[in-house]
């Protein structure tokens, strides 16, 4: 039992350590720009810019329903990443996402990294039994 409890406390000081760095790198671009498409993303298009911004909390990627190649890429300085976030104006679905690692928000968003942890930690737990 007390080698669970070493794992388990291993665990919870990974999952700490596994909280969002202050400033981060993001990707930045406008819908219609040249490779800022949301199936089409290139980060070398002359509309996409990497963050400048010293107080990035996570990067964000907004996609429309009514055009898969329509996405706006930037990054916010405040609040907290909620991962996905869903709404619809006018009949036009718009899905936020958001990531907390250095230019997480190109073409495949990027969960963030407490839930390989998490799985991780289940691996661990059930091969120690």
């Amino acid at each position: 039992m007390s080698s669970a409890l070493g794992i388990l406390l291993a665990c919870v000081v990974f999952f700490i350590s596994q909280r969002p760095i202050s400033t981060i790198n993001c990707y930045r671009c406008a819908q219609g720009t040249d490779g800022c498409g949301a199936s089409t993303f290139s980060k070398t298009g002359s509309g996409v810019f990497t963050t400048a911004d010293s107080s990035a909390n996570y990067c964000t990627k907004i996609a429309y329903s009514n055009n898969a190649n329509a996405a706006v890429r930037s990054y916010a300085t405040s609040g907290s990443c909620n991962t996905s976030n869903t709404s619809t104006t006018a009949g036009v679905t718009l899905t936020t996402l958001c990531c907390t690692t250095d230019l997480c928000n190109d073409t495949s968003t990027r969960t963030s990294n407490i839930i390989i942890a998490m799985t991780a930690a289940a691996v661990g737990l059930f091969l120690v039994k």
